[in-house]
């Protein structure tokens, strides 16, 4: 929305007058929302600083015993409204109970009767946070409220009302915020967070309090772009693999190839089917970082939370995110069910899809209106500005590498398909593009987040280091190997093998990692004092070239053999570094049917006298040459 728009006096007066309706009740400790609103609803929402988690009673009604949990912030339910006193937290809907807990009782929450003498039920809020006397509330990392010593390592201290950050954005309202913002610019990051809170609960048929400017972020949509309605179909058939120590990072997402305008409402009209909606949600905007920044010398160079995520409802949902996105449909878990949901008052995205789309009808859609585009393939996702794709003309050839890349991954993973423990994973790798990502230059997960200098829409791209790099770490077994052999080293196997065999490119060959590695060898060389991630990537790549009739399917029988193991096995690994450093000796040698203790041993490795027991009652032969000085350079 532009300067003009927002200061247009039918919108500014409207959105002040409510704003201003939003901060009252502050001194009662009640807020009434206007009838257009939540209608009339009494009480106050309690928001998390961090993550926009609410405090929330579990039950319908409010009875006593009944659990208080975190639920998602959402205005228009009564089970989030309370009412604060000086003394105690009670639900609007029944002051005769008080929301009590204790850290003695795990730390969980529940209602009971008001007691003014309880010590459960004495809380104070204030900027420092929620406290119960030498305790206070916070959320646990998988979002449960739990009641803790204020020194417990990670204490979340922050909690405010709905209100006061109504009553912050009133007060701000005339002041315009310019980004990038200086992580030490306190005011300007804390009256962001307010109107970012206010905006999301507001209702989406309401103008918004602080209409968001997106021309530098996510991206404007033109005003004559049409609005359209398209219906998707949405297959919940979808299995997650997982073992100890490692899980599959692809989600059940579809990309619908639209694009939801900032400020406006799209409708989303689904099933009368509750149960077959159970764990269906509506994303709109798959930058899904949310920026946080806090040290001199660093800025929030965008708005800090973009990504809005609804669970959808049976009947018609209507759904508005203040920054505007590509629309996403998103499934939580797998269900023998194909949903259809019609999408209306979305723009059309540039989209590629391979094996559906022709680069004819590429070379219309890339012209298609909103800011951001998506390239499809049955393995890969990318999200990119439409910008980078507008004079993109051969868009088959870019997803076909990008396939072809990530099967390679898959392939040294050892996921074919030949039974229940290595299965062919289901869903694609996403890797979205960003004006700011939460950590690093990229970084896996999913989605797999890049800044907008990867430019991931090229053939070139789909097999280069930094793309590759972040899928391995998609694939690492942490604790069972990965991590205790070298975190930023054993994940390029990955990005190695794929430079070898799809870009013929050696990638350490060349640049003597070999040679000086080998170079440190010796007496008294300890692996984890003295070898740097280069080296412990060439303990590893050495054993490649050392068996040379095995070569990657060394790996790749290695990540089986780990998956083999029985879950007790898994665990007890996981359990201990000792286990972890002995098991990768044992497995290996056991792979390469060679006796690998001497490589182990003169990498300084320290493995245990047990494992070495272990791998010489083999009966292995050692090999016939030191494996520690193999340097294909």
């Amino acid at each position: 929305m532009s300067d003009s728009q927002l200061n247009q006096p039918s919108i500014r007066g409207r959105s002040q007058a409510r704003l201003a309706m939003l901060g009252k009740g502050l001194a009662a400790g009640v807020l009434v929302w206007p009838a257009f609103a939540f209608a009339q609803l009494p009480g106050d929402l309690l928001i998390s600083g961090a993550r926009g988690w609410c405090v929330a009673r579990a039950g319908d009604a409010a009875a006593p015993t009944d659990k208080v949990i975190a639920a998602a912030c959402d205005g228009s339910d009564p089970r989030q409204r309370w009412v604060f006193d000086a003394a105690a937290v009670q639900p609007a809907s029944d002051p005769a109970l008080c929301l009590s807990g204790r850290p003695g009782d795990g730390g969980a929450l529940a209602l009971a009767a008001c007691d003014s003498r309880s010590g459960t039920q004495p809380w104070t809020l204030a900027e420092q946070g929620l406290h119960l006397g030498e305790a206070a509330l916070t959320l646990s990392r998988d979002n449960k409220l739990v009641v803790v010593a204020t020194n417990d390592a990670g204490f979340e201290p922050r909690w405010t009302r709905l209100s006061e950050l109504a009553a912050r954005v009133d007060a701000g309202r005339s002041v315009v915020i310019q980004y990038p913002i200086a992580a030490t610019d306190t005011a300007s990051l804390e009256l962001e967070r307010a109107r970012h809170v206010v905006n999301q609960l507001t209702p989406p048929d309401e103008p918004l309090p602080a209409p968001r400017d997106v021309s530098a972020f996510p991206g404007e949509v033109p005003a004559d772009a049409p609005r359209v309605t398209e219906t998707v179909s949405l297959d919940r058939r979808f299995t997650r693999f997982s073992h100890v120590g490692w899980s599959q990072k692809p989600k059940n997402w579809l990309a619908t190839g639209l694009y939801a305008p900032a400020g406006e409402v799209v409708t989303v009209t689904a099933s009368d089917d509750a149960a077959a909606l159970a764990g269906v949600s509506l994303r709109i905007g798959a930058n899904t970082d949310v920026i946080a920044r806090t040290k001199p010398g660093e800025t929030v160079d965008r708005y800090a939370s973009v990504s809005l995520a609804v669970p959808l409802k049976p009947g018609v949902n209507r759904v508005r995110s203040q920054y505007g996105g590509l629309v996403i449909v998103e499934s939580a878990g797998s269900a023998n069910v194909t949903l259809p949901l019609t999408i209306a008052g979305a723009v059309k995205a540039p989209r590629f899809r391979l094996g559906t789309d022709s680069n004819a009808d590429w070379a219309l859609a890339r012209n298609n209106p909103a800011p951001w585009a998506v390239l499809e393939g049955d393995k890969a996702l990318l999200v990119v500005p439409s910008s980078q794709v507008r004079e993109l003309e051969d868009a088959q050839s870019v997803m076909k590498a990008y396939d072809t890349a990530q099967q390679a991954a898959m392939d040294l993973a050892g996921f074919d398909g030949s039974s229940s423990l290595h299965p062919r994973l289901h869903g694609r790798q996403w890797f979205v593009e960003d004006r700011q990502i939460s950590v690093g230059y990229g970084h896996a997960g999913f989605p797999i987040m890049t800044r907008l200098d990867w430019r991931l829409a090229s053939v070139d791209a789909a097999t280069n280091w930094g793309v590759m790099h972040e899928t391995g770490h998609n694939y690492q077994a942490l604790c069972l190997w990965a991590a205790r052999y070298g975190l930023e080293s054993t994940v390029n196997l990955i990005p190695l093998y794929v430079a070898e065999t799809l870009r013929g490119r050696p990638a350490l060959i060349g640049t003597l990692r070999f040679s000086r590695a080998i170079a440190k060898l010796g007496p008294g060389f300890d692996f984890d004092r003295n070898a740097d991630k280069d080296d412990k990537l060439v303990f590893l790549a050495q054993l490649r070239y050392a068996f040379p009739d095995l070569g990657w399917a060394l790996f790749r029988q290695l990540n089986r053999r780990y998956r083999e193991l029985p879950a007790s096995g898994q665990r007890a690994i996981c359990a201990s570094e000792a286990r972890q450093t002995d098991t990768l000796l044992e497995l290996l040698s056991d792979v390469v049917g060679r006796d690998l203790s001497s490589h182990f041993l003169n990498w300084g490795v320290p493995v245990s006298a047990g494992a070495l027991s272990r791998v010489r009652s083999r009966g292995l032969p050692a090999p016939s040459f030191p494996t520690w000085l193999v340097n294909p350079e």
